[in-house]
């Protein structure tokens, strides 16, 4: 099995790390996904990390969201945005995409506290 994150192959136990997870949630899970399953749904409200539901979605989302159309500098780890985005397209992007498939959504405040302090690497240029 093949493990990614933001677009690069780790180990097991990076993916593990970065998504927040034990070995026994994550087999779990695998084994459901093999048995034919096609949704997921964790039973508790937090994940293993101490996060709701609907943090650790938005915080997926953005990171899928700005792993595809965002552009990977290749000397750095950075992530640029287009500049016609701001964060208040970003939220309305993620609102519209997470109450489509009925999940309940992160206020304002809360998406823009993790985009300056959870999602470090990513940035919007500023147009000249």
């Amino acid at each position: 099995m093949s493990y990614f994150v933001r677009g690069y192959k780790t180990c097991r136990a990076a993916w593990q790390a970065a998504y927040g997870t034990n070995g026994k949630r994550l087999e779990e899970v695998v084994k459901c996904f093999l048995n034919g399953l096609v949704l997921y749904e964790n039973e508790h409200q937090y994940n293993s990390v101490g996060q709701r539901h609907k943090t650790s979605l938005a915080k997926a989302w953005m990171q899928m969201l700005f792993s595809r159309i965002g552009d990977k500098m290749p000397d750095t780890l950075v992530i640029n945005l287009p500049s016609y985005l701001d964060n208040r397209i970003l939220y309305g992007y993620l609102k519209d995409d997470l109450t489509q498939l009925g999940e309940q959504v992160i206020s304002y405040s809360q998406f823009c506290r993790i985009l300056n302090l959870d999602i470090l690497d990513v940035f919007i240029p500023k147009v000249s």
